[in-house]
């Protein structure tokens, strides 16, 4: 743990901290909930406040290993233990039993902090 982030675990943190996807997703959520019954139980879960900053592997692997290339067993192996580290590193948090993450507050600026020092928007990994 002692050496720094790897390409990948760099895109997870950039893809996590894009605003422009942040906004996306927190107009999603608004859209979601504006015909929904306040009194369903699902309204208090979706509802309540949580971080706007998700990053899902799918994204991940569209920029990493773009199709057609295959998704191999080494790349799941890869993507799971940089997901897994960075959750050690305390800048993502798992939630939903791997379903998604969510970057933590040091995990948002630091994934900025990587935007604004990347000359591209997100790197290959």
């Amino acid at each position: 743990m002692g050496r720094g982030l790897s390409e990948l675990q760099k895109t997870i943190l950039m893809v996590g901290a894009n605003e422009e996807k942040a906004e996306r997703s927190r107009e999603s959520l608004r859209k979601s909930l504006e015909g929904m019954d306040q009194s369903h139980p699902l309204f208090a879960l979706f509802s309540r406040p949580s971080s706007p900053y998700r990053v899902n592997s799918s994204t991940v692997y569209d920029i990493c290993y773009p199709p057609p290339a295959p998704i191999t067993p080494a790349n799941r192996v890869a993507m799971s233990k940089a997901f897994k580290r960075l959750v050690q590193r305390g800048l993502i948090e798992e939630r939903n039993g791997r379903i998604c993450w969510f970057l933590t507050p040091a995990g948002v600026a630091k994934g900025q902090e990587l935007m604004a020092n990347s000359s591209a928007e997100l790197s290959r990994c």
